[in-house]
């Protein structure tokens, strides 16, 4: 959203609205509407008790989050009353309640110019436009009194300026898919889940979904350690004091070289059968801890991303880029295309026009300050 903001009016709207949802309790009765019993619906001991303990409310999060679908999207009434009273509070804040208005109109320039690729989840799939939104604020806008109060910043190209060096679309730090491939170079780990299912990358945890949700692979850290054997073994003990079962498989392993163990159960409460299997792997200081979860016939899927886990080479490493945003100064007789050109700006022309707030089409003012994003190597967080 700083991306498409132009001045600290905007944002202070934008802050404002989203202020609204939380106090409002807006996204709570959302979450509400959502709530799953479970990941997979697969009854029985194993899964049940196993798998909410392993990792509690990242498997029944209030929110369809494994399969893809984020929070659904804000209802009329709701956006209608962010919008409203996240105006009173930049007004009593000493900023402009008009400037949500064009707020809203670069939001639907961008996921107008977004429609065919990839969406960004968050806040562009939580706030839909409606037609009538802008010309409802802009009216609410004149119903309000305010009175102008210094911010912190002065002019629009002073907050333009603090925008400089705004990271743009996925941040490396946390993460990256390039296809099944989850690259983390922080942590210097490369792991290839399964083709064609559901990826989800959290604080938490790595997720991958089956097609069919019926199987599940995680990727988090245990703990700080070297000697996977331990967890391994606490978590053997509870399994047998609390639900009195024991593993069809226990065993050391090694997965590329690194110290790693596995405890594998098989739950047959299903025709198919169940498998749980939990991997410890052992990493620079860290134990991993990878939770499988499918039918016999998605386990060996899940075997190969267990064991495809490695450290992650310098070529790789060189490899990961970020897109950082880049305040730039229009030339005489410059064009948003010839700009680009010179400026080396990865956005095509669509995207840098609604950002801006711009016609594409149109010659740029001499000195005119223009949002771009160029790339660059990651050289970490």
């Amino acid at each position: 959203m700083l991306v498409l903001t132009n001045n600290e009016a905007e944002l202070a709207n934008v802050l404002g609205h989203e202020m609204i949802h939380v106090t409002r309790r807006h996204s709570v009765r959302q979450m509400s509407n959502s709530l799953v019993p479970g990941l997979l619906s697969i009854p029985g001991l194993i899964v049940g008790g196993v798998v909410n303990e392993q990792l509690g409310d990242l498997i029944n999060a209030p929110v369809n989050l494994i399969g893809g679908a984020y929070l659904a999207s804000h209802s009329r009434k709701d956006e209608f009353e962010a919008d409203e009273k996240g105006q009173q509070l930049a007004a009593l804040s000493g900023y402009d309640p008009a400037s949500l208005a064009p707020i809203l109109d670069r939001l639907e320039g961008f996921v107008n110019v977004s429609t065919g690729e990839k969406r960004i989840p968050g806040f562009f799939d939580t706030h839909p436009t409606t037609p009538d939104r802008v010309e409802r604020v802009i009216r609410d806008a004149e119903k309000i009194t305010w009175v102008k109060q210094q911010g912190i910043t002065v002019s629009s190209p002073e907050y333009l300026k603090k925008l400089d060096g705004l990271l743009v679309g996925e941040n490396p730090a946390v993460g990256i898919f390039r296809g099944p491939i989850f690259l983390q170079p922080e942590l210097q780990l490369v792991i290839t889940f399964p083709e064609g299912w559901t990826y989800m990358n959290t604080p938490q945890a790595v997720f991958a979904l089956a097609p069919q949700k019926d199987g599940m692979v995680s990727l988090g850290i245990s703990a700080e350690g070297t000697d996977p054997v331990q967890p391994a073994t606490q978590f053997k003990d509870a399994m047998k004091d609390q639900y009195g079962i024991t593993p069809i498989r226990s065993e050391s392993l090694k997965i590329n070289g690194l110290s790693s163990h596995l405890v594998e159960y098989v739950d047959k409460s299903k025709k198919q059968g169940t498998h749980l299997t939990v991997y410890w792997i052992a990493y620079r200081d860290l134990i991993y801890h990878m939770v499988c979860l499918a039918p016999a016939s998605l386990k060996a899927s899940l075997d190969a991303t267990a064991l495809s886990f490695r450290s992650m080479n310098v070529k790789e490493k060189d490899s990961i880029k970020e897109n950082r945003l880049r305040i730039v100064t229009a030339r005489s007789g410059e064009t948003l295309a010839t700009l680009s050109k010179r400026t080396g700006n990865v956005l095509d022309l669509k995207m840098t026009a609604v950002i801006n707030g711009i016609d594409a089409g149109k010659a740029l003012k001499t000195g005119q300050l223009i949002k771009i994003a160029v790339q660059q190597s990651y050289s970490g967080s």
